[in-house]
């Protein structure tokens, strides 16, 4: 083999593996990106209000002492209903949402606040560590212990915002036993004294019976309570059948319906009388054993 001829042959080897090489090389080819779920809109004082009506809950326009806008929620759940303040958190500088504040008024608002319940206040204390970061406080303003959560983000969308009211309101329900007016005030400012094997008073037995009668509420008037075991109960009234709990002391007997309705009620024999609020009137009802 000439000289010439080998030289072809190891150019063209050459050339060879320098095409094979540069095929290598070629990059693999990549995956078209995938279309991102798109981001919340920032909250603003236009379409914040929009997103709470778009959940269905009544809302009401307010203003602090800053003239700065916050929003009063009404809603219904499984038989509860809510109020909740929805108070946004801005920017000193630009004014602007950075997050907010939800803070819900608890039940019936406490009748002297001086005359609590140590121990039911430190059990208060304790569960709110324990659900952090939804935390227990006193609304002097309205007498009222109230249940906080603070979301610290800037933008949310309605199903985020859903989110958040419906583990407000699983909180709110869970923690009843806790927060009630009755849980938390001491009769006459100080505490039961301490007695061993004590029974309880006579009381006229109230489960399984049924009380009808009427109530002066405007725009209601007939009113009825079943009684059942375990503290549970039924009201039947225009708006239809309702649950609830009810407590006796002797002749005293207590009915709640959704946190923010209560009956006190005096049984003489086989009638009932009595007084019953909500978070904006007070009127009287008076009931029979049937």
């Amino acid at each position: 083999m000439t000289y010439a001829t080998v030289s072809r042959v190891l150019g063209g080897l050459v050339l060879w593996m320098m095409l094979a090489g540069a095929a290598g090389a070629q990059p693999a080819p990549v995956d078209p990106p995938k279309d991102k779920p798109p981001t919340p809109a920032a909250l603003t004082d236009e379409n914040f209000p929009q997103l709470l009506k778009d959940l269905g809950y009544e809302v009401e326009a307010k203003a602090n002492k800053k003239s700065e806008l916050y929003w009063l929620i009404k809603a219904k759940q499984e038989g509860w209903g809510y109020v909740v303040e929805v108070q946004p958190q801005r920017s000193a500088q630009t004014k602007q949402i950075i997050g907010f504040w939800l803070v819900s008024d608890l039940g019936n608002p406490l009748h002297n606040p001086a005359a609590t319940s140590a121990p039911a206040l430190l059990k208060l204390m304790e569960k709110s560590h324990e659900i952090a970061p939804y935390f227990f406080t006193y609304n002097a303003a309205s007498k009222h212990i109230a249940l906080n959560f603070e979301y610290p983000y800037s933008s949310i969308d309605k199903k985020g915002l859903e989110k958040q009211f419906n583990n407000l309101f699983g909180k709110i329900r869970d923690t009843y036993p806790l927060w009630k007016a009755e849980a938390i005030e001491v009769v006459h400012g100080s505490p039961p004294a301490p007695v061993v094997n004590a029974s309880p008073p006579t009381a006229i037995a109230l489960a399984n019976s049924q009380w009808s009668g009427g109530e002066s509420l405007a725009s209601y008037g007939k009113l009825s309570f079943q009684f059942l075991p375990n503290n549970q109960c039924y009201m039947f009234d225009r708006d239809g059948k309702t649950q609830g709990t009810w407590f006796q002391n002797g002749n005293q007997v207590t009915l709640q319906f959704h946190g923010q309705v209560t009956y006190k009620g005096t049984i003489s024999g086989t009638l009932m009388h009595g007084s019953a609020t909500n978070t904006q009137a007070t009127w009287t009802f008076s009931l029979k054993r049937q």
